[in-house]
């Protein structure tokens, strides 16, 4: 059989997915049968590149290659430690006199081998990935068919050994997207190439109430009859034919779901295209995400907001309920009459940026307090937007579960009061001038018609100290 015979034979039986460790055996022994007196010995290079493994050497003895698995990659370590580590081609014509060979003569004679030749096996990277070496059983040097020989069979054993890696590399990326798809916190459904089914992880899984083996047992439209809800079961199935016919490939919205228990539960889900490298369509990807809490969070700002609704506008002070973020959450009319907007203007913005006029929260803000604490707080301050002053308490809002999810503020308008402790400050002030200025004598007269003060001229008068 020719070289070139072993040769397609070998790609052959790589392409219908032959072991590796086969492969090797194969080439190694297209080499042998190519010459009388060739021994083939193939070595692989370990994950790192330091060391040679073993790969195939059907002709020399199992004590040999057994004591060579492991060689050190370097230089002078024998002949294939050499050639991978400088990538070149390293010819020993006496294995006895060669100080290559120096750690490894007692080794060579009890195998009886006496010349050795190897050729570095290069990924297409042109990175070493192995070697291949034709021993003698007396000193000898290659002639150019050998060291073509050497060649074709480097380069077919870099073909193996690349296979090889390539798929430890498909197999280490299936590892860790099967870790996480297995893990992941959202829960993660494939639709099966061959059938409309899902292929779902636990998340999933335990979302929807079911097993992973009952889910992956029922057609996609069995699914979601089982785990729609009545009320949104026809334009549910509407949908599903036309994912199914490839009418539609995306959706994104959140969604009710009836669990097995019977349990209401909501989630937010992506159905996302896979696409082939021609751009054609081929499976989808549907994640969903628990929002159970979120809606139960919403539900309950809504149920303080209805319940607060029946009071707010009889109030003349400005009421407004805020979120964690500082969103306006509902505000009463005196609110919005003393912003002047309609309510689809602030429900929902920061409080920061409609009622202050700021894209950043306020140094002052009582609410930032609040969520710190969870306390009551209280602020004076003066608002130049609206030109007033304003006296506003913050109180926190919780669900019935304890937890804090907003506040609700409570601000006064207090520029009459302010306007009028001023003014009697100045009244004050000024009285006090006149007093101390007006040239006649002035005395005070308590309640018990003690005197309580005089002016300068009145103790000038009676000689006491004002």
């Amino acid at each position: 059989m020719t070289w070139e015979i072993s040769r397609n034979h070998i790609l052959e039986r790589l392409a219908v997915g032959e072991s590796f460790h086969t492969v090797l055996e194969l080439i190694a022994k297209a080499v042998e049968q190519e010459k009388e007196g060739y021994l083939c010995s193939i070595m692989i290079s370990d994950d790192q590149g330091k060391r040679l493994l073993h790969g195939a050497a059907p002709s020399l003895p199992e004590f040999y290659n057994q004591s060579i698995h492991g060689l050190n990659i370097g230089s002078s370590v024998g002949s294939a430690g050499t050639a991978a580590y400088t990538g070149k081609r390293v010819v020993v014509e006496d294995v006895q006199t060669h100080p290559y060979w120096n750690a490894f003569r007692n080794l060579a004679r009890k195998a009886g081998i006496r010349s050795c030749w190897s050729e570095p096996v290069l990924a297409s990277a042109g990175n070493v990935i192995g070697t291949v070496s034709i021993y003698h059983r007396e000193p000898k040097s290659p002639s150019r068919q050998s060291i073509g020989l050497m060649e074709a069979a480097a380069r077919l054993a870099g073909v193996a050994i690349e296979r090889r890696l390539k798929d430890g590399e498909l197999r280490k990326s299936e590892r860790h997207f099967q870790l996480f798809f297995d893990q992941a916190p959202v829960g993660i459904a494939i639709k099966s190439a061959d059938r409309n089914s899902w292929r779902v992880n636990k998340t999933l899984a335990d979302f929807w109430g079911y097993t992973k083996e009952e889910i992956e047992s029922m057609s996609i439209p069995e699914l979601m009859k089982r785990i729609t809800p009545v009320y949104n079961l026809n334009a549910t199935m509407k949908q599903i034919d036309k994912i199914l016919s490839g009418e539609m490939i995306s959706i994104e919205r959140e969604i009710a779901y009836i669990r097995k228990s019977g349990e209401l539960v909501w989630g937010d889900i992506k159905l996302i295209p896979i696409m082939g490298e021609k751009g054609e369509h081929l499976s989808h990807i549907l994640t969903v995400q628990d929002i159970n809490q979120r809606k139960k969070t919403e539900s309950n700002l809504l149920q303080a907001k209805e319940e607060w609704e029946r009071t707010f506008d009889a109030v003349p002070d400005m009421i407004a309920i805020l979120d964690k973020r500082h969103r306006i959450v509902q505000v009463n009319k005196a609110m919005l009459s003393t912003l002047n907007i309609p309510p689809e203007m602030c429900i929902g913005e920061a409080c920061y940026d409609i009622v202050h006029g700021s894209d950043e929260i306020p140094e002052y803000c009582p609410h930032v307090r609040l969520l710190k604490d969870g306390k009551i707080h209280t602020a004076e301050v003066y608002e130049k937007k609206l030109d007033a002053y304003l006296n506003i308490t913050v109180s926190p809002l919780h669900d019935k579960d304890k937890n804090l999810f907003g506040s609700v503020h409570i601000v006064r308008d207090i520029t009459e009061r302010k306007r009028a402790e001023k003014a009697l400050k100045q009244a004050k002030e000024y009285s006090d001038l006149i007093f101390k200025l007006v040239p006649s004598p002035i005395f005070t007269v308590d309640n018990n018609k003690n005197i309580s003060s005089w002016n300068k001229k009145a103790a000038e008068l009676t000689g006491y100290d004002a």
